[in-house]
């Protein structure tokens, strides 16, 4: 019986240890079924990923991986030491000279990503995408 509860303790621990993720020094996978452009109000199925790596850089994947872009991580603000429970976090980030941001976030309504970026060259890059995991 103590074996039996011994295993049942160590199987929990293990699995709060695995959903126990800081997005500031682990490597976490957000994936994505849903768009929503802010800016026109449009809601629309998408799927891709984006995967975090600590305060260095974000790995943003769309079509089933054949269009990776790499965000260059310039600042953070915030901090969110386990995303398995309700917080936010905020990066400031480049890509080809761009500055924008994205905000991970997760509260009573679920997980979302908050890309804004104002693009000098067209039209304003806004929207809110809905996670469906983490991993």
């Amino acid at each position: 019986m103590k074996k039996i509860l011994l295993t049942i303790a160590l199987t929990s621990w293990a699995a709060i240890m695995v959903t126990a993720q800081n997005i500031l020094t682990e490597p976490i996978t957000w994936n994505v079924d849903q768009l929503n452009d802010i800016s026109r109000n449009v809601s629309v199925p998408y799927h891709c990923k984006f995967a975090t790596n600590g305060n260095q850089t974000i790995i943003w994947s769309q079509k089933n991986n054949t269009y990776v872009t790499e965000l260059s991580v310039q600042s953070t603000s915030g901090s969110w030491a386990n995303v398995s429970e309700p917080g936010q976090i905020t990066y400031t980030v480049s890509l080809n000279g761009q500055m924008g941001t994205l905000v991970f976030e997760r509260n009573a309504q679920g997980m979302q990503i908050t890309l804004d970026f104002a693009n000098a060259n067209g039209p304003r890059l806004n929207h809110r995408y809905s996670v469906i995991s983490i991993n």
